[in-house]
């Protein structure tokens, strides 16, 4: 049991940096959308954002639905 917890540690630490080095690609290429294409998978995301826009000076409500804004990208 003693050598069971620092192994785990070892693989899950080595896996995760291994996860990290792979979004860091990801990160260099973020660019700022004012209105970003959605993934089937994102979910329900929308209201996080509604909440989200509170907290940016210029933030209004947009006064068209977003069923008719959301472009949904495919996979």
């Amino acid at each position: 049991m003693g050598m069971r917890a620092p192994l785990m540690n070892r693989f899950v630490t080595s896996q995760q940096v291994r996860d990290i080095k792979k979004d860091i690609v990801i990160w260099g290429r973020k660019k700022y959308r004012s209105q970003p294409r959605l993934f089937r998978l994102d979910g329900d995301i929308m209201p996080f954002r509604r909440y989200c826009r509170q907290f940016y000076p210029a933030a209004q409500e947009p006064t068209t639905p977003v069923s008719n804004r959301v472009e949904v990208a495919r996979q």
